[in-house]
This record gives structure tokens, sequence and C-alpha cells, in this order.
């Protein structure tokens, strides 16, 4: 699934610079993974498949969690929505920034329902991945 990840982004944010770093806390047991691009975001192709029904950043964010796909002549979509439920189910977390949305699988059942929004819009894309090691 972070292989898939890796080529959508490619693929989907229009940019030829993405950055991938990972580091790994043996005392927290933790391995962390951060993904940003210099792209487009979510929200942009996610409007034109949905012809204007997400308008909105963190929609986007949510309807491509729900592994919906942009592509138009092949299935798509899994590796965001394989990966959140893989962090779910093993004490991980999943958060993503796009346009002026942020979206944290970890505050899902707080009083921000997993999402926040900013005064201004972030260039790109930010997905970070929390990882228990055991």
């Amino acid at each position: 699934d972070l292989i898939e990840l890796i080529g959508n982004i490619e693929y989907h944010s229009q940019s030829d610079k993405f950055f991938l770093c990972g580091q790994f806390y043996p005392e927290q047991k933790r391995l962390i993974f951060t993904i940003t691009d210099l792209g487009v975001g979510f929200l942009p192709a996610i409007q034109i498949k949905t012809k204007g029904e997400i308008t909105e950043h963190i929609s986007a964010i949510r309807w491509a969690l729900a592994g919906n796909s942009t592509k138009k002549d092949c299935s798509g979509g899994l590796a965001l929505k394989r990966i959140l439920k893989y962090c779910e189910e093993n004490e991980g977390r999943l958060q993503i920034i796009s346009g002026n949305a942020f979206y944290a699988s970890d505050l899902e059942e707080t009083i921000w329902k997993g999402e926040m929004n900013f005064h201004q819009k972030f260039a790109g894309a930010t997905i970070n991945l929390y990882f228990r090691a055991a």
C-alpha cells in the first residue's frame, strides 16, 4: 500500500517533486513516515471526478479515505483506505494535510471529529504515517 501511495502521489499531485522521510524510535516503538509533495493537493481532481459535489478540502480527504478513486479507466483508491484500516487496527495514526484541511485518525473520536481547517492554504499535500513497531 505504501508503494501504491507513492505512485499515486506521482500520478495525482501534478508535481515532479515529492519528499519521503522516515524515522524509527526504538524506545517508543514507533516508525514514522512523512510524505510531502509540492502539487495541487487532493481537491482539484476529486472536484472534477465528483462533478463539483466535493468542494471542500476536508471532504476531498474523506472521499479519498473512503476508497474512492479519480482514475478513469481502472479501479483504484484502496491505498489510503487500507493504510487507514491498518493504522486503526494496529495502534497507528494517519494524518493528512491538503489545502486548508488537516485530518488525523487519532482525533476521530474527539470534539474535532478528526479534522481541522487552517486559515491559510497548504501548498501540496502531506501524509504522516505512525506505525507501532513490535
